[in-house]
């Protein structure tokens, strides 16, 4: 159910719980340019949910950061958000395969959370890929359409 939703305060949201639950880690959000998206407001919640979950199981034992970005491109009408972390990082190899449903290259879980992502973000006629972070951890970008 998508409507004009204010997508830094879910983001504020979202990362005041994890700041609570953990002060190890640093949490950041740069806001640049995107306020609002015609957005499934549960449904986008539950996908940067999950790849916050993910962030921080990769920073959880050294520590380190997750970051949300967001940024706006105006000549594709799209907004980027960006979820990074300073984590373990993703092997090139595993990159195509960790959106398939029951992959899993962690310690825990079922790999079935980033296929969820992908659903979600799909749904919203957007895309996820996976890159690096430099110099270490996983960047997961996600680009939306501004408007419906």
């Amino acid at each position: 159910q998508p409507s004009q939703s204010d997508f830094r305060s879910l983001v504020e949201e979202i990362l005041s719980l994890y700041r609570q639950a953990h002060a190890e880690i640093r949490f950041d959000y740069s806001p640049d340019g995107v306020r609002d998206l015609y957005i499934d407001r549960q449904q986008m919640r539950r996908a940067l949910i999950n790849l916050i979950d993910n962030a921080v199981t990769a920073v959880l034992d050294e520590g380190g950061a997750v970051s949300v970005q967001t940024e706006f491109l105006p000549e594709t009408g799209r907004a980027v958000i960006r979820v990074m972390d300073t984590g373990i990082g993703v092997p090139a190899g595993l990159r195509e395969k960790i959106f398939e449903p029951y992959f899993s290259y962690g310690k825990k879980g079922m790999g079935l959370g980033l296929p969820i992502v992908k659903h979600i973000v799909e749904d919203h006629s957007g895309t996820i890929t996976v890159e690096d972070n430099r110099p270490k951890g996983t960047v997961f970008r996600i680009e939306l359409p501004v408007e419906s």
